[in-house]
Parts: C-alpha cells; sequence; structure tokens
C-alpha cells in the first residue's frame, strides 16, 4: 500500500511540476476550493416496451 500511495503522489505531483515549468499551469484552477459534484443522473430501469395502440 506504501508503494501504491508513492506511485500515486508521484502521479499527481510530476504533470503539476512539468506543466508550471512549460507557463501551461492556471494557478487559480489548480488553487480552487473543491466543487460539490452534480447530481448523479436518474436511473434507468429497463422495461419492456409501451404496447402501441393500433
Amino acid at each position: 500500500m506504501i508503494r501504491t500511495a508513492t506511485n500515486v503522489a508521484g502521479q499527481i505531483v510530476v504533470p503539476v511540476l512539468v506543466a508550471r515549468g512549460e507557463g501551461r499551469l492556471d494557478e487559480a484552477v489548480l488553487n480552487a476550493p473543491p466543487q460539490p459534484l452534480d447530481e448523479a443522473p436518474p436511473v434507468r430501469v429497463n422495461r419492456a416496451p409501451e404496447p402501441t395502440p393500433a
């Protein structure tokens, strides 16, 4: 689990450092407070098709 945590941290830090070094990092987005996720879309229930009127 320690190795996984190290790998995850590296996968986060390295792109940020590279983007910052190339001047492509948007600091306002990086430092913005977290936003709540949108509500999950409604779950679709598979039903038998409605009979069509004749």
